[in-house]
């Protein structure tokens, strides 16, 4: 099920691929969660609680990072800034230095409040312009009333003196994951993305707690595709299959022979599968498509065999005779069709794509 198989490896291209991911290994089979919260601190600490639940699942993800966050974007996130826009944050955060200070100093609702009597002191005394104070003050306000309501409304701290809202870019965090892969299931990282979706939904990831949640990367889509393909092919070869005993029943009139031609088509189906599997060493994701296909060919000849028998059953009047004349008839026309048809097949067998 690994889908780069359906292509022969010693083709050029390929051979500069497997090199490239030889030297990058740490872009291959990614797994991509994307997280948006409606405040960049919401999207933040969701991030932080997936990553390290993640990472504590070191049996099925063998590296997880997030590449917009750690330690280092700590320590020098300013950096990234322009010369501008870091002056500009600079004589903000100069001029929040104060309520910053208390709120670090106490980091709770009584942090808070002596920050907020700090700041009236200030414009009691003149030290504070009170224009300064407003907007910062009814967004406080507005959370705690909010709170108070019932409802969550969540302080923007990072533009609560700044006054811009965080764009979208700035609320959004990515967590890359490389599972471990097992193909020999059908989906190969089919676990890995559904353990994602069970973190997120215990660690409280999810629209009414601000934060969505959403998965991409080569491991993410493939189980897509492989889960549409699996899904397809139940439906595509049910429903042909079906149709088929209702076409066989209405033209036939007989269960005993139209029972012979499903336990026919089974056993060829089975047969041609394994020969596939002796042949080529494995079968893959285009090899599913092939039921359709041999449901579609195999029960003409079944149903030539069965006009034949039924047209000789008619003139003979005795069963085993029947079946004699009838076999003698079409044996070699059906050995044509069946040599044609496995050459139409066995004619990409040689050819650079293995699917």
């Amino acid at each position: 099920t690994d889908p780069i198989k359906l292509v022969d490896s010693s083709l050029p291209w390929r051979q500069r691929e497997i090199q490239f991911d030889r030297l990058f290994p740490a872009r291959v089979g990614l797994l991509v969660v994307v997280i948006d919260g409606t405040l960049p601190g919401q999207a933040d600490r969701a991030a932080d609680r997936l990553l390290e639940a993640m990472r504590a699942r070191a049996d099925l993800f063998a590296n997880v990072r997030r590449p917009d966050g750690g330690d280092f974007f700590r320590r020098n996130g300013l950096l990234f800034l322009s010369v501008e826009e870091l002056a500009q944050m600079s004589d903000q955060l100069a001029a929040a230095q104060p309520f910053l200070g208390a709120l670090v100093t106490d980091p709770t609702l009584r942090g808070l409040l002596g920050m907020i009597r700090l700041a009236a002191e200030g414009v009691v005394r003149g030290e504070t312009d009170a224009g300064t104070l407003d907007r910062p003050f009814r967004a406080i306000g507005a959370t705690i009333e909010s709170t108070v309501q019932g409802k969550s409304e969540p302080l923007d701290w990072a533009s609560l003196w700044t006054g811009r809202t965080s764009p979208p870019e700035q609320r959004r965090r990515v967590i890359i994951a490389q599972p471990s892969l097992d193909f020999e299931r059908v989906s190969a990282g089919a676990a890995a993305p559904e353990t994602v979706r069970n973190m997120a939904v215990s660690l409280g990831v999810s629209p009414r707690a601000g934060v969505t949640g959403r998965q991409a990367g080569s491991v993410a889509l493939n189980d897509e595709e492989f889960s549409s393909v699996t899904d397809g092919a139940v439906l595509a070869t049910g429903l042909p299959l079906g149709l088929v005993i209702l076409i066989l029943s209405s033209a036939l009139q007989s269960l005993q022979i139209v029972v012979a031609i499903l336990v026919t088509l089974a056993a060829g189906l089975v047969a041609t599968a394994a020969f596939a599997i002796a042949t080529f060493g494995t079968l893959n994701m285009v090899s599913i498509a092939f039921g359709v296909l041999f449901i579609g060919l195999a029960v003409d000849f079944a149903i030539q065999f069965a006009v034949r028998y039924r047209d000789e059953r008619y003139r003979q009047g005795d069963f085993a005779r029947a079946l004699q004349v009838a076999t003698a008839l079409i044996a070699a026309p059906l050995v044509l069709a069946v040599v044609t048809t496995a050459a139409g097949f066995l004619v990409f067998a040689p050819v650079r794509y293995p699917g």
